[in-house]
């Protein structure tokens, strides 16, 4: 039993959403026509939007006792913290625009605002499981992007459902 604890734990957290953000904020912006300073800057901005903000907002959290773990595993208590992140991402969305960034760079953006308004809407109803969307949404992305290499992303969602 412990080891299929372990197991399940570390399979959350290697397809925690974080973390896949975390790869897709390296692959994406290689595939615009950015290079040098602005290829850094939208890596930099991304990963800032994505991964350190949003973790520093949970750990804020978390240590002050709102939540109990940084995926907030109980529906009722994500509703507050979904406008937080919609925020985040909104004005993560504002800075690549005015940046004037490449299309592929605004969509991605674009979908982290649109995408937390769905998961904000749809948890008002019943628990949406954010794992799953951390890894659709890259799959998506990842198929339309680099078809064949994409598939072999879709093998992870028995993992997290």
């Amino acid at each position: 039993m412990i080891f299929k604890r372990s197991i399940a734990r570390l399979i959350s957290t290697v397809l925690h959403p974080f973390v896949i953000a975390a790869g897709m904020w390296i692959f994406i912006p290689l595939q615009t026509s950015l290079a040098g300073w602005p290829l850094i800057r939208a890596m930099v901005l991304g990963y800032l939007f994505c991964l350190v903000i949003p973790l520093a907002y949970l750990a804020v959290q978390k240590r002050r006792g709102k939540i109990d773990d940084l995926d907030i595993r109980q529906r009722e208590r994500r509703n507050r913290h979904y406008l937080i992140f919609e925020v985040i991402y909104a004005l993560q969305f504002i800075t690549f625009l005015m940046l004037k960034s490449p299309g592929y760079l605004l969509a991605f953006t674009f979908a982290y605002v649109f995408n937390t308004v769905i998961y904000a809407s749809i948890n008002r109803y019943w628990k949406i499981s954010i794992h799953g969307a951390g890894i659709g949404g890259p799959a998506g992305i990842l198929l339309y992007l680099v078809p064949a290499p994409g598939w072999w992303f879709l093998v992870t969602f028995p993992f997290i459902v």
